[in-house]
């Protein structure tokens, strides 16, 4: 059940939306009144730390603008706010920060599966977040019955079922999903032609390579598509999340998403 929002003296909002399966909050940030929002979801893997931390100094940056009567450098922040409503998740699995890697050696090592979890995309009980959604799930398992890191079935892991219930209680109009990558942004399998566009677009704007996603059964990008929702997955190289990738260029992507 989510806790009520706590507004902070700058602006932001916090939503407790649901627990870990270890008891752990899910938390998400938003900034904003506006009916339609964008969210910015990382932190599906502990790999994404890097990118998940990024998303919390945004946090921060947009409160420093809050703070400085709504101008984040030369952008103006009031404009936005009447637009969208920006929503943050930097961990949908808080749980990322506390894994012991060696503790997951023997899940690793003991699968018969043609699909090996990498330790770094997987939570404390085995799975990977980001093939617990209910999207396309079904034929996913069937191509490989002994599969294990997808969970035992849809939405298993409670990490995802609170993040699915939250998305219908408050669609999003768009989404971006930021991961750990090589500088690429792309779009789902099922995009229509203006989405695909709009991806390009996006991409040329950010100094990104844009390419069609691929094997997106069970991925959080493919069940935010399914529900109507602008959504792309943007890989941050290891030196873009370094320099502090311009959350200037972010904001403008959630006015081309709205």
């Amino acid at each position: 059940m989510n806790s009520p929002p706590q507004r902070s003296p700058l602006g932001i909002r916090t939503t407790v939306y649901g627990h870990t399966g270890r008891g752990l909050p899910l938390q998400e940030y938003q900034w904003g009144n506006a009916e339609k929002s964008v969210l910015f979801l990382s932190g599906l893997h502990p790999a994404d730390r890097p990118v998940s931390n990024l998303l919390l100094r945004w946090c921060s940056m947009l409160e420093e603008g809050c703070e400085r009567g709504g101008i984040l450098g030369d952008f103006n922040l009031n404009h936005l706010q009447k637009r969208c409503r920006i929503r943050l998740i930097p961990h949908l699995d808080p749980n990322i920060v506390k894994i012991n890697r060696n503790g997951l050696s023997n899940i690793k090592e003991n699968i018969e599966s043609n699909v090996k979890p990498e330790e770094d995309r997987i939570n404390f009980r085995g799975v990977n977040l980001n093939r617990n959604f209910n999207a396309n799930w079904i034929k996913m398992k069937k191509r490989d019955p002994l599969r294990i890191d997808c969970g035992l079935f849809p939405e298993s892991e409670a990490e995802v079922a609170c993040f699915v219930r939250r998305m219908k209680e408050d669609p999003p109009l768009g989404a971006v999903i930021l991961r750990q990558g090589q500088g690429v942004l792309f779009y789902s399998l099922q995009a229509t032609q203006k989405e695909q566009k709009e991806a390009f677009f996006l991409g040329q704007y950010g100094g990104f390579s844009v390419q069609e996603a691929f094997d997106t059964d069970g991925t959080a990008l493919q069940w935010l598509t399914d529900r109507g929702v602008k959504t792309v997955e943007v890989g941050l190289s290891p030196k873009q999340i370094e320099q502090k990738v311009k959350m200037r260029d972010f904001l403008t992507m959630c006015a081309a998403l709205t």
